[in-house]
């Protein structure tokens, strides 16, 4: 029975890593593309998942808020990708 709960985990681990992965995958691509809406969605997507797994003031948040403002940029929406660097930089370990 342990050997089951394990391999559970086990399998566990290894989705929530393939699925973290996908997201920014995804999101890389839509960037290549030029397509910053989709580009967005993707890092939104990654932003969620990332504060389920880590703390609000993780390094891969605040990577995530960056990426958000960077696709808010490029799309000329300015004062929206400011916001989004803004918390990037308010955090204390980053």
């Amino acid at each position: 029975m342990k050997k089951i709960n394990l391999l559970i985990v086990i399998s566990s681990m290894v989705l929530m890593a393939v699925e973290s992965n996908s997201y920014k995958e995804l999101a890389n691509e839509c960037k290549n593309r030029g397509d910053y809406q989709c580009y967005l969605n993707y890092t939104q997507k990654q932003l969620d998942y990332d504060l389920k797994k880590y703390s609000e003031n993780s390094v891969e948040v605040a990577i995530d808020y960056t990426e958000i403002g960077i696709a808010y940029n490029s799309q000329g929406k300015y004062q929206k990708a400011f916001d989004y660097f803004y918390k990037k930089g308010s955090f204390k370990n980053c």
